[in-house]
């Protein structure tokens, strides 16, 4: 991928270091895709109101939907490189228990799948998320979110925007700091703060810079619980404190930028943006129970990790040609976009404490750490791309894109030796919806794409190594149907194809089969009555794994960690006659799914309710929403299984309550 000259490759990395780039990020941008809010009017964030299907949609501090930024499709969008701020292009690697992203500077984000991800430009499989910057608008505001729970968390976030000359420069900014308290009693200190710019010197011109930094101090780290045979562990007491009083986590999570757009003719628009993501990882200690019995026994191990830093570098550049003749609208995208990914690797160092059983607090001295050897992990990524959509009034769509990328991946490492990856191939994506009816619309679509690995887990052999980037493909048949206006039915046959990677009978984390996931999904949203607002959906999902492991028995044809079965209501009543008040509630159900590699331990069904009210109001010029929810109403009991390549389990948190207070000054 490297721009070659003569004497050196020149990468993205150079470039950052340049004074050039420092204003570029001022400078460059893009236009949104989807409606984008105003920084803050934080007292109308509603994410059913906002939600055009079930598949995932946040708004604010609100997420609902099947899937999310972490999960669709059973598959994980920001490990998969399928991230977007405002249509661009962004990458930001998967690091643990941080967020996306620094949530002061985003409004929320939609998962697109199925029929929403249709005319997007250069989908990819499984999903794209595709992220709202809180963009200041021309409107002076100042809102202020209070929050008490669940537990004894408390949270104050103030955002402000405010427009230096009307209509053409305005200047937004928050803080927020949180006081946050987990099921296990367990606490950390989390702050984050944010400024942005949006300047529109003329019609034809918008940019918007932003910076934003989230911080977790303190944050106290609770086990994780690692099976030893066909086997759920027991139940783990709920509202226990099990954490080392020295077993800390501290992050600093900072992102900045600049999107922008500049409409060239009456034909064509350029769009940019350039992003830069540092994860500072400060503090690492982890609990791992490995070997749990059934009866609870359990080794425990503690570990600690040398601090990191990770840095991501991403961007796009993308010209958007539009073409319209009568019945007929012509878009021609050209793109080119590319990262640069620096990451240390290795480091840790162990203690094995002996037997205990989960649930036991232990109070262990700190031992005196003896660390590994660190590495670096290296990765740099260029794409070009051209797409077509084509519509045609009342008749249908076509979408058909081709990019070609250029992959590489170096791993260094003073014990482990080294490592290099390259790769080079062709992506490509079509589909073609019909209005079958004026009513229905049905669709079929195919994408080919290409993701990175990640690292191999902490507990496999080869702890820390580079895996490599793979293809993935994904078809689906799908159908939209309009029941009536603001009320729609929406849905897709899935296969998603791609390597499978897990660890074989020596503990090497390796490729050791093929996963074939199929799936049908359905979303139902709209309002069927005058103040009522539903939004419902479900996910049935048949994943299947093959290889000589799974042929020799060695390994289940189930992957671990995917419910066979998942749904969500979500339903919001408030009439008008009831003056701003509303009362809402939530469904969540998971089917089975299997709590080790070979299929032998059931995790069972569950389905968790929430209720809760709001009550909007306004007194004088100050807008209000005051929200009360309580999550796990009926206090279920049950085992979730957490950590992307090395799956551990968790118990789904108890009967909590929340109360948040919102206000629009």
């Amino acid at each position: 991928m490297a721009l070659v000259t003569s004497k050196r490759p020149f990468f993205w990395g150079d470039i950052v270091r340049t004074s050039l780039v420092r204003w570029a990020f001022i400078a460059l941008g893009c236009s949104s895709v989807g409606v984008s809010s105003a920084w803050a009017q934080r007292a109308n964030d509603n994410a059913v109101a906002a939600a055009d299907d079930a598949f995932g949609t946040t708004v604010g501090n609100e997420t609902i939907g099947l899937y999310d930024a972490k999960n669709a499709r059973g598959f994980n969008p920001q490990q998969s490189g399928n991230v977007r701020i405002e249509g661009m292009y962004f990458d930001r690697p998967a690091t643990g228990p941080g967020d996306i992203l620094v949530d002061r500077l985003f409004s929320g984000f939609t998962v697109r799948v199925g029929v929403n991800a249709l005319t997007f430009p250069f989908p990819a499989p499984s999903a794209v998320v595709d992220i709202r910057l809180r963009k200041p608008m021309d409107k002076q505001v100042t809102s202020v979110v209070a929050t008490y729970g669940p537990y004894d968390t408390t949270g104050l976030e103030l955002d402000t925007q405010i427009p230096v000359i009307p209509g053409k420069l305005s200047i937004g900014g928050g803080i927020e700091h949180t006081r946050a308290v987990n099921d296990q009693k367990a606490d950390a200190d989390d702050n984050s703060y944010a400024g942005l710019m949006r300047f529109t010197p003329n019609d034809r011109i918008e940019l918007n810079a932003f910076w934003g930094r989230a911080l977790r101090k303190h944050s106290e780290s609770t086990p994780f619980i690692f099976v030893g045979g066909d086997w759920l562990p027991p139940e783990q007491l709920r509202g226990v404190n099990f954490a080392q009083e020295w077993n800390l986590w501290q992050q600093h999570d900072t992102n900045y930028g600049s999107v922008g757009s500049a409409r060239l003719t009456n034909n064509w628009t350029l769009r940019a943006g350039l992003f830069r993501a540092t994860y500072d990882r400060r503090e690492d200690h982890t609990t791992f129970y490995n070997n749990t019995q059934a009866d609870g026994t359990t080794d425990v191990v503690f570990q600690k990790l040398l601090p990191i830093m990770i840095k991501t570098l991403s961007g796009e550049v993308q010209a958007q040609g539009v073409y319209t003749s009568g019945d007929f609208r012509h878009t021609v995208y050209l793109m080119t976009r590319g990262r640069e990914l620096s990451r240390p690797s290795g480091g840790s160092a162990q203690f094995n404490y002996g037997r205990a059983n989960i649930n036991d607090v232990l109070k262990v001295q700190e031992p005196v750490w003896v660390h590994a050897a660190q590495g670096l992990d290296s990765a740099k990524q260029l794409t070009g791309g051209l797409q077509y959509v084509g519509q045609w009034r009342n008749v249908g769509d076509v979408n058909i894109g081709i990019q070609k990328t250029t992959y590489s991946r170096d791993l260094t490492h003073p014990v482990n030796g080294n490592s290099s990856i390259k790769q080079t191939p062709w992506l490509y994506n079509g589909s073609v919806s019909v209005k079958a009816t004026q009513d229905l619309t049905i669709f079929t679509s195919y994408t080919k794409g290409f993701e990175d690995g990640g690292s191999t887990p902490q507990n496999a052999r080869n702890r820390g190594e580079a895996v490599p980037a793979t293809l993935t493909k994904q078809a689906e048949l799908g159908f939209m149907y309009v029941i009536r206006p603001g009320l729609r039915m929406n849905g897709a046959l899935f296969q998603i194809s791609k390597p499978f990677f897990d660890r074989d009978t020596t503990n090497l984390y390796t490729s050791v089969g093929n996963l074939r996931q199929r799936g049908l999904e359905v979303s139902f949203t709209g309002q069927p009555l005058p103040g009522l607002s539903i939004v419902a959906g479900g996910v049935i999902l048949q994943p299947r794994v093959s290889g000589p492991l799974v042929d020799q028995g060695l390994l289940g044809n189930v992957p671990v960690g995917r419910d066979e079965s998942a749904a969500r209501l979500d339903v919001q009543y408030g009439p008008a006659s009831w003056q701003g008040f509303s009362l809402e509630g939530q469904v969540e159900y998971n089917d089975r799914g299997y709590g080790n590699s070979l299929n032998r331990a059931d995790i069972p069904m569950r389905a968790v309710f929430n209720l809760g009210t709001r009550y909007r109001f306004r007194l004088s010029d100050v807008s209000g929403n005051i929200r009360l929810r309580v999550q796990n109403v009926t206090n279920v009991y049950s085992w979730d299984l957490q950590g992307g390549n090395n799956l551990f389990f968790q118990y789904i948190p108890q009967r909590r309550f929340t109360a948040t207070l919102a206000a629009d000054f």
